[in-house]
């Protein structure tokens, strides 16, 4: 069994880890519950902390982001409100890509979708949690995005807003101080990319490993991964995960820790994977993805 050592996290974080395991290696009812994110955010992700800058790039293998901080129009006039971060960041962004291919529309309500994201995360929908899903919102909403893949003889480029259109809403108290985006529209590229390049989590896991940013951003990578290795196993060296998941000034030996920590919780709620740590870095085998293709029930 796996214990509080074992992960470096707290007990509030085992627990709700161990019940995600056991219902996700019994498949209790037999149901899936799928959520998505685009492939490429799955590779390259957004910042873990405030970088407390207004420009932002990542880049894995042949996949380069870069993110500007855009204006959010507000009572006081256009305001900068800086760059998405963190974990809630992400789970924004996979809740709201995961309703825009439920629904098949790129237009959404995030009053709705929000309120019940966040109920079902377990986190407050009043007060400071709420406050900073939406403070999330309001960056991702004018965040402006540049995602490069370089292929043999040329490189494709997505470049824009992830909205291109959304409705503000007036602050309905004082705590909240800036008109937060209630409906938004992605952007009509970025919703025909989503479609077809789409990947299916496990919902349990997202919402277990929901605290973490970095354990959100190695799950979706070996989601996206491990089912599209063919033959060998693939080695991936330490220094090439702490470009991709911290940074090249990272302290080595704290990365080290914490990231095989983090791949510890991971393999809690993606046991199918399989991933060996190595004294250079990390093995990766082809493994089933977190959702099987075929065989089972899906819930979205």
């Amino acid at each position: 069994m796996t214990n509080k050592n074992e992960t470096g996290g707290p007990p509030q974080r085992l627990s709700k880890l161990m019940d995600a395991q056991e219902e996700i290696e019994n498949n209790l009812w037999g149901r899936r519950p799928m959520m998505f994110n685009h492939s490429v955010l799955c590779s390259v992700s957004l910042p873990i902390r405030n970088p407390h800058s207004d420009v932002y790039e990542k880049e894995s293998g042949a996949v380069s982001l870069l993110l500007e901080a855009g204006r959010v129009r507000t009572t006081d006039g256009w305001r900068k409100f800086g760059l998405p971060y963190g974990p809630r960041a992400r789970l924004i962004l996979i809740s709201l890509v995961s309703e825009s291919i439920k629904n098949d529309s790129r237009t959404l309500s995030t009053r709705n979708s929000f309120t019940r994201f966040a109920k079902d995360l377990g986190l407050s929908v009043g007060g400071y949690q709420l406050r900073s899903l939406r403070e999330q919102m309001t960056r991702m909403a004018s965040v402006q995005m540049k995602i490069a893949r370089e292929y043999e003889e040329h490189i494709d480029v997505f470049q824009g807003h992830l909205f291109d259109g959304m409705r503000l809403e007036m602050p309905s108290d004082a705590y909240q101080m800036t008109m937060f985006p209630s409906v938004v529209s992605f952007s009509e590229q970025f919703f025909q990319s989503c479609k077809r390049a789409a990947v299916p989590l496990d919902a349990r896991a997202i919402r277990a490993l929901s605290s973490s940013a970095r354990d959100l951003d190695i799950y979706m990578w070996l989601a996206h991964r491990l089912h599209r290795i063919k033959g060998k196993p693939v080695n991936v060296k330490w220094t090439s995960l702490r470009f991709q998941f911290a940074s090249s000034k990272a302290h080595m030996g704290n990365f080290k820790r914490d990231w095989t920590n983090s791949l510890k919780r991971v393999l809690m709620v993606y046991p199918q994977a399989k991933v060996e740590i190595t004294d250079y870095g990390c093995r990766l085998y082809a493994s089933p993805p977190p959702i099987p293709k075929k065989g089972s029930k899906l819930i979205i």
